[in-house]
């Protein structure tokens, strides 16, 4: 009896044992469920990065290069939106004739024109040079303007191609061999740059 009592009292205490034992493995294992959660993210987080440099970066990078004809194309496009410092220095700084100015009876007779101007150069070799034609200057404005009627010069268009005749009248007076001279260096066949209305009237 006293042995049968001692094999029952072992197998009451190994069941306890093995339940204490059980109770031990859950708690460790529910205090590492936290640190895998940490550890999962951190990969995540890591993971993304890893991803936006490598993957999309490069991507944007890419896109942003372009072909060789795009990078052609803005290279180009840089050089004529910014003048170099070469043609700025070329140009100098504008001089301006004196004011150029005419009353003329419009072409139908009804109404009269006068108009004042200025011309636009970079040189005062070529304001002298058309001083010097004024007389002719004179003659031959008189003659064109004459030809314009009102409604031609009402707007804003009509103005523009006005200008525009004059422009090529004064630059019609600088012959080859003004061009071609020591004096005047820059070769150019249209001296005169600009034509800058400065009083405009019809009535």
């Amino acid at each position: 009896m006293a042995e049968e009592d001692a094999q029952e009292g072992a197998q009451e205490e190994t069941p306890q044992a093995g339940a204490g034992d059980q109770k031990q493995q859950v708690s460790g294992g529910s205090k590492l469920v936290p640190i895998i959660i940490i550890v999962v993210v951190l990969l995540a987080i890591v993971g993304g990065v890893g991803f936006y440099f490598f993957v999309l970066n490069g991507s944007q990078s890419s896109m942003e290069t372009g072909s060789a004809e795009e990078a052609k194309f803005i290279d180009l496009y840089r050089k004529r939106s910014q003048p170099s410092v070469e043609s700025i220095k070329g140009e100098g700084l504008p001089v301006f004739s004196s004011v150029f100015s005419y009353s003329v009876n419009m072409k139908d007779q009804r109404h009269m024109m006068q108009v004042s101007f200025k011309a636009k150069a970079y040189d005062e070799l070529v304001l002298a040079h058309l001083k010097r034609f004024k007389p002719l200057i004179d003659n031959n404005m008189m003659m064109l303007l004459g030809q314009w009627k009102a409604e031609d010069l009402r707007n804003r268009a009509g103005l523009e191609l006005l200008k525009q005749a004059i422009y090529k009248e004064l630059n019609s007076h600088f012959d080859q061999e003004f061009i071609e001279s020591d004096d005047h260096k820059s070769r150019d066949r249209t001296p005169i740059k600009e034509i800058l209305i400065v009083e405009y009237y019809i009535n």
